[in-house]
């Protein structure tokens, strides 16, 4: 049976002295440490109170027998959290002491956790002793056989069962400091973490399932690193009005820890995951590392309390879970991802994949290649894209958005696969995060090894590339001056389609599909009537613009292309080998009144012969 509450004596005073046989008893206040030879409990919740848990009951036992037993009503304007109870060696402390934690909400058993040890004779040691929502409803039995359900030699930590026995010689020496945020007891300016403020400058990310672990966030340490849970709307944990959450602790005994650049969670997280109780794992480096020293901030803290309704955003809900065998996770967001649940990582769609960016931040879990990059092998993006490295998993793309493919943008090196979304033939700009400087051009994919129609950015000038110049030949940004005379852009040439030292861009082949002639002209990589060769799809264009179809069955305005010159009835193309063609259906009106054709090879993309020039 549940003990009637206590009055909340935790609001006049940190510390409360536990009475055994055979030990000396001292009183202890907030303010003064008590004497040497003594354990010290310490107790904090990841949860809200009083929404979480109502009260909290502690009994303590030595060789069976009950010394300790009491109940305390948490709130606000009862007893608050943390706080701490002192048990006092004395002649006999080597006898074993177990400390039973039990959490209720109203009249109900949620969390129960045992820890059996013994208390110092000759320093004063803290157990931490946490009500962790990972330990929810992980209790057997009721009223006075409520247990939790690890069995007689284990107990309920992080979620999973360990050892209940702990060697007292392992704790943490004593001080007010490791228990109420920096300060020397309740009310004296220590730290907490406002949790919803502070996950709300950060994101979702992806759980390696193997492990069970996160990648950091850019630029944390182990200082700034924090890691919470994402909850249902309306569930336990701190919540505003568009999210909950728990902060999990950065702790080896009851939390995560950091190897190797990432938090390696406790293996109950990706349980929580698969079994959809959580619906991610949010990281942030915006506030100092929760740790069992720093509690998290409420009315209900007896560190310090925030004011203000707790009513921060989410954040960013670039959604992920995990899946054990079970049907993946349903989200609010369109466009789930439908591969198979095989234990691995299963990405609901991040939205950010294809978007421009000028930062990491802009991208949610993804990272930010930006025009002054040189990550793909020493070139940048034009506008920023919003991407993730393949270069070890080129099947993952379609787990961050479904379509998307991995591809290296810069073949011509090896420059780096990183995944891009797919198109089609129609209405290309839409498709692709609806950006206009791109181009749907066919790439090869790296898990397949197929074409694919895929939105690449391509740069029209250097003033699309920041600080850095545009390789109209690949269309990518790059740190030097790329080598060739411009205005060459339509002239004949002579290579193999690599890079010129004559050319504006590249010396690009032009083959006849039908009898595979060539003929060679100087070009680049364009974006269909949209931009690209000089163009920035505003003004006219010079006597360049995109009109050649990379490929013949993906000819629409935003469909990759070649740099082509442009000519009226009066041009004589600058290439002798070229004509002037007419413009395509879906080309008229974009280029006229000024031109009514272009210079081509006299065969049409798709291997017919052409009727000559339009006029």
């Amino acid at each position: 049976m549940k003990r009637k509450p206590r009055a909340p004596a935790w609001l006049l005073a940190s510390t409360f002295a536990v009475t055994l046989p055979w030990l000396v008893t001292t009183g202890c206040s907030s303010d003064k440490p008590p004497a040497k030879g003594q354990l010290m409990v310490a107790f904090q919740t990841d949860m809200e109170i009083p929404k979480d848990v109502t009260s909290i009951r502690i009994q303590v036992t030595q060789l069976g027998l009950v010394r300790h037993d009491a109940s305390y009503t948490l709130g606000p304007d009862q007893a608050k959290l943390p706080a701490t109870l002192a048990i006092i060696a004395g002649e006999r402390a080597s006898d074993p002491v177990t400390i039973k934690l039990i959490a209720y909400r109203d009249s109900e058993a949620h969390v129960v956790q045992k820890i059996t040890t013994t208390v110092p004779g000759d320093r004063i040691a803290t157990l931490h002793m946490p009500v962790e929502w990972l330990c929810w409803d992980q209790v057997t039995g009721s009223g006075e056989d409520v247990d939790d359900n690890c069995g007689a030699d284990a107990t309920c930590v992080a979620g999973d069962c360990k050892d209940s026995h702990v060697d007292s010689s392992s704790l943490q020496t004593y001080t007010g400091k490791n228990v109420f945020g920096g300060a020397s007891g309740p009310g004296a300016g220590g730290t907490c973490l406002d949790v919803l403020t502070c996950f709300s400058q950060g994101y979702q990310t992806p759980v390696d399932t193997s492990d069970c672990s996160v990648a950091l966030p850019s630029g944390a340490t182990d200082e700034t690193t924090n890691v919470g849970l994402v909850l249902p709307l309306g569930n336990l944990g701190i919540c505003s009005s568009s999210t909950c959450m728990v902060a999990l602790t950065q702790d080896s005994w009851s939390g995560y820890t950091i190897e190797n650049g990432r938090a390696k969670l406790p293996k109950s997280v990706c349980t929580k995951l698969a079994k959809q109780d959580a619906l991610g794992v949010a990281v942030t480096s915006a506030c100092p590392a929760k740790t069992s020293g720093i509690p998290t901030c409420g009315p209900w803290s007896s560190v310090t309390s925030l004011p203000g309704s707790f009513d921060a955003g989410a954040p960013d809900a670039t959604l992920v879970h995990t899946d054990a065998g079970g049907d993946a996770p349903v989200d609010a967001q369109p466009e789930a991802s439908e591969d198979a649940n095989d234990g691995q990582v299963v990405i609901l769609p991040a939205p950010e994949l294809g978007r421009t960016c000028s930062s990491d931040a802009e991208c949610g879990s993804l990272s930010c290649i930006k025009p002054s990059d040189t990550t793909l092998d020493g070139f940048g993006v034009t506008g920023g894209v919003c991407t993730a490295s393949c270069d070890g998993d080129a099947t993952v793309c379609g787990k961050y958005k479904t379509g998307s493919v991995c591809v290296d943008l810069n073949p011509a090196t090896n420059g780096g696969k990183v995944c891009l979304e797919s198109c089609t033939a129609d209405d290309a700009g839409v498709q692709c995060s609806g950006r206009t400087d791109v181009a749907c051009l066919s790439l090869k994919d790296s898990a397949t090894g197929t074409m694919v129609n895929t939105c690449q950015p391509v740069c029209s000038a250097s003033t699309n590339c920041g600080t850095s110049f545009c390789d109209l030949g690949s269309g990518l940004c790059t740190p030097t001056q790329p080598t060739g005379d411009t205005g060459t852009l339509g002239t004949e040439c002579t290579g193999d389609g690599g890079t010129s030292t004559t050319c504006e861009g590249a010396c690009k082949p032009f083959v006849d599909p039908g009898t595979q002639q060539t003929l060679v002209s100087c070009s680049g990589l364009c974006s269909l009537g949209s931009i690209g060769c000089g163009w920035d799809g505003a003004s006219l264009p010079g006597n360049v613009a995109c009109a050649w179809a990379a490929d013949p069955n993906n000819q629409t305005i935003g469909a990759g292309g070649f740099c082509v010159e442009l000519c009226d009835c009066q041009t004589t193309c600058a290439n002798p080998s070229f004509q002037c063609t007419e413009f395509p259906q879906y080309l008229k009106g974009v280029y006229d009144p000024k031109w009514v054709g272009y210079c081509s090879p006299p065969f049409n993309p798709d291997g017919t012969p052409l009727a000559g020039a339009p006029c």
